[in-house]
């Protein structure tokens, strides 16, 4: 296929060089909630925030961190509002 010859310039992109962490990526996973959600159970701290994505809701953590898929900072939030973004936006929340 002659239009996939172009790719060989991406091996030198800067912006792909945090994909090639691998223990980054499979760290970072971990922050990918699946399922119905307990956002209690992500508050290991107890302090009642957590740190969450403002466009991939299902992504969050009790540290502060960046997306995985998007590479945003995580936002700290209550785990009131962490529950109440996820219901807003379709998932299911213990």
């Amino acid at each position: 296929m002659m239009g996939h010859g172009g790719h060989s310039g991406h091996s030198g992109h800067s912006g792909h060089s945090g994909h090639n962490a691998e223990s980054d990526a499979s760290e970072n996973s971990e922050i990918i909630r699946k399922g119905e959600i307990d956002v209690y159970n992500i508050d290991v701290n107890m302090d009642g925030y957590v740190y969450q994505d403002q466009m991939h809701w299902n992504v969050i953590s009790d540290e502060p961190g960046q997306c995985p898929i998007c590479g945003m900072q995580l936002e700290k939030v209550s785990v009131t509002k962490a529950r109440e973004n996820l219901k807003s936006n379709g998932f299911k929340v213990k």
